[in-house]
């Protein structure tokens, strides 16, 4: 039963979490790992840009440019907007 689950699990998962070995995982994530970087900004100079048709993006002032916030970094900008973070 749990083979099934696990083997179900995998087959729905989007393609970037679907991994045909843990070599595979590790290169995935050891390439995320090479391309992320840490950056701590005042909430007061970050903003939130629109985008035409997509939403908006959020640029922080040390970066320059749009930054793509882990899901924890995300809640803790929320928080001081009073907004739920999902």
């Amino acid at each position: 039963m749990e083979l099934f689950q696990a083997s179900h699990q995998w087959r729905n998962r989007p393609a970037d979490e679907r991994f045909t070995s843990l070599i595979d995982m590790q290169e995935h994530f050891d390439r995320i790992r090479a391309e992320s970087r840490q950056c701590v900004s005042s909430t007061r100079r970050i903003e939130a840009r629109p985008i035409e048709l997509e939403g908006f993006e959020i640029v922080a002032d040390k970066v320059g440019g749009p930054v793509n916030p882990t899901h924890h970094a995300f809640g803790q900008l929320a928080q001081p907007a009073k907004a739920p973070a999902y």
